[in-house]
């Protein structure tokens, strides 16, 4: 059984790191820096390594010492070693600014979102699990936890125009917003997948399964 998570870093330690990432985040979004979303994409990592803390969950460095998985050991971001899955972590700012792109195209309707680039983790099996996290408003503790399965990725991801860079640039990526009206907007091209995590629960109660079990 793996316990390196436990004999290197205590439980209240990776908690103070994680709220001094939090006043980062905060800094960020009050000083206008637009540098949350680095720093989200580690606090989130952290903060599912803490949640999942009693499951000794492999990060970083870490990953490579996994002893059920045998090849590819960095293809995600944590490895739930006693399990032998490999979780990756999103994680994703409110929209909700006047000057914010993703906002306004989407008819000024505040929702998040997670980026996937090309697609080639989903694609190449690169993990068992993806945790998204959506994060408060001008803060970095989620909102809502939804935990999605790699072969539901592979069924249902579309390439987009997702306007990156101000640019008509096709990647993968989802939405969620907690207001019905952004899935009825035509423009929003809501998958099928994205219309699921805000009909279906289980999506949400997976996260607890996974805290509770260490696999879903």
């Amino acid at each position: 059984m793996t316990i390196k998570m436990n004999m290197e870093i205590a439980k209240s330690e990776l908690a103070e790191t994680i709220n001094k990432l939090e006043e980062l985040i905060k800094f960020s979004f009050n000083k206008k820096l637009n540098l949350h979303s680095t720093i989200g994409a580690k606090y989130g990592e952290l903060y599912v390594a803490y949640q999942l803390y009693n499951h000794n969950p492999l990060l970083a460095s870490w990953r490579t010492e996994s002893e059920s998985i045998k090849r590819r050991k960095t293809s995600a971001d944590i490895i739930l070693d006693n399990y032998g899955k490999k979780i990756e972590v999103k994680w994703g700012a409110l929209h909700h600014l006047d000057n914010d792109y993703y906002y306004e195209k989407a008819g000024k309707i505040e929702h998040w979102g997670w980026g996937f680039s090309q697609g080639n983790q989903f694609n190449e099996d690169s993990f068992h699990y993806v945790v998204l996290l959506a994060a408060k408003r001008n803060l970095a503790v989620p909102e809502h936890i939804f935990v999605c399965t790699c072969s539901e990725l592979k069924d249902n991801m579309e390439r987009r125009v997702s306007g990156e860079g101000g640019k008509d640039k096709y990647t993968y990526f989802l939405h969620y917003s907690d207001t019905k009206k952004f899935y009825e907007k035509p423009e929003n091209n809501v998958l099928k997948i994205e219309k699921s995590l805000y009909n279906d629960p289980k999506y949400q109660e997976r996260w607890l399964t996974l805290k509770k079990n260490g696999s879903i």
